[in-house]
């Protein structure tokens, strides 16, 4: 067992402290984006059949809320640091492919 000296104790958990802020700011940011963006995607997208246009907008919109999940999971002190960093593996793929899809990519096609 290897011994840690005080000043990499208190480093570890201000990163660690400051990692769970970030985690709640950006999930405070998704769901802020998702609340303005909603009655857009009532009007733009749930009247349309189910086309591969709808299926990815759909799949981009929502996966996130499993990256959202899956970050409040990590942050559980009972888990283990290998499964941890699989989460966080896991996180960025499922962040990445929000980014790369924009909500934007099912409205222009829409006839009223």
């Amino acid at each position: 067992m290897a011994a840690y000296s005080p000043n990499d104790v208190v480093t570890q958990s201000f990163q660690l402290q400051f990692s769970k802020y970030l985690n709640v700011a950006a999930v405070a940011a998704f769901l802020f984006d998702y609340c303005l963006t909603f009655s857009s995607e009532v009007h733009h997208v749930w009247g349309r059949k189910w086309e591969m246009t709808r299926i990815v907008f759909t799949i981009s919109r929502y996966l996130p809320f499993v990256a959202s999940a899956m970050t409040c999971y990590s942050s559980l002190p009972s888990l283990l640091s290998e499964s941890s960093n699989h989460l966080a593996v896991m996180q960025a793929f499922y962040t990445a492919t929000k980014l790369a899809s924009p909500p934007t990519m099912a409205y222009g096609s829409h006839k009223d």
